[in-house]
């Protein structure tokens, strides 16, 4: 089943942003956030790309061992990351790993996994690619189900809460990308106003979801909550915002590009959004 969420006029955000300090990073993005505040996410420096993971102004960097890059894109409460890493053969991996322990994540048969997000239950979303069709998965210990919006060419799960609902992008064939949500069975498009594509990417505990706009070629981040959908900017963006990941406070991350044109990790916490 599926069904269109009620549009409202969009509102603007007001915010207080901080830029992450990232050491010797050319770019990087923030992606995961849980409710410690915990960051986690992906940059790039001369030895290639990193996942990187930083608390209490502590920084640490780290690859999935034998990879080539390495990026982390979600962290729950207990401290479980999840991610990306592409091995030496070329083939893009997801894993987890917790206390300095890798897992990888890929689905048999799949030509490319990325693990995305993880609810503090332990499970596990992402998308793959199998015979060349792109779907989403939930992974609840051992066992992939798909996750595909109706009739989509393909569909991302990048965000679940705990109360197993699930947020990401679709898009029908040749068609922009389109936010939706997946709750109770139903799926729901979520697609911020007059948007040329939407990609909704994390979701609270209080159904509020976080996500990705275009329009006329300049990309922003939104919030969608009580109704309402927000514009969310960094006020050092020139080019792009993009919201990654939301906790249960509030706390926003993600990237922006400003000038010169490369991706910087940002933190803020909004007022009259959530």
């Amino acid at each position: 089943m599926c069904s269109a969420l009620l549009l409202s006029a969009a509102a603007t955000a007001q915010c207080t942003f901080r830029t992450l300090n990232v050491p010797n990073a050319t770019s990087s993005s923030a992606i995961g956030i849980n409710d410690k505040g915990a960051i986690v996410g992906g940059f790039t420096d001369s030895a290639g790309g990193h996942g990187y993971f930083l608390f209490n102004g502590k920084f640490s960097k780290f690859r999935f061992p034998g990879s080539i890059d390495t990026e982390a894109l979600g962290i729950n409460n207990h401290g479980v990351i999840v991610g990306d890493y592409q091995a030496k053969s070329g083939i893009q991996h997801g894993f987890m790993v917790l206390n300095g322990t890798f897992h990888d994540i890929t689905l048999k048969g799949a030509s490319f996994t990325r693990a995305l997000g993880i609810n503090n239950f332990g499970t596990i979303v992402g998308e793959a690619a199998v015979s060349g069709v792109q779907n989403g998965f939930a992974l609840r210990g051992t066992t992939f189900s798909k996750v595909q919006f109706p009739g989509s060419a393909r569909t991302t799960a990048s965000g679940i809460n705990d109360h197993g609902v699930i947020v990401g992008p679709y898009a029908l064939t040749d068609g922009p990308n389109q936010g939706f949500m997946f709750k109770n069975g139903v799926y729901t498009t979520v697609n911020f106003p007059g948007a040329d594509n939407t990609s909704a990417t994390a979701i609270d505990n209080a159904g509020e979801i976080v996500g990705i706009y275009t329009l006329h070629g300049d990309s922003h981040g939104f919030s969608f909550a009580n109704g309402k959908f927000t514009s969310i900017d960094d006020p050092n963006a020139s080019l792009a915002t993009i919201i990654f990941g939301v906790n249960n406070f509030d706390g926003i991350v993600g990237s922006f590009i400003g000038v010169p044109a490369t991706n910087k990790s940002f933190t803020a916490n909004c007022t009259s959004v959530f």
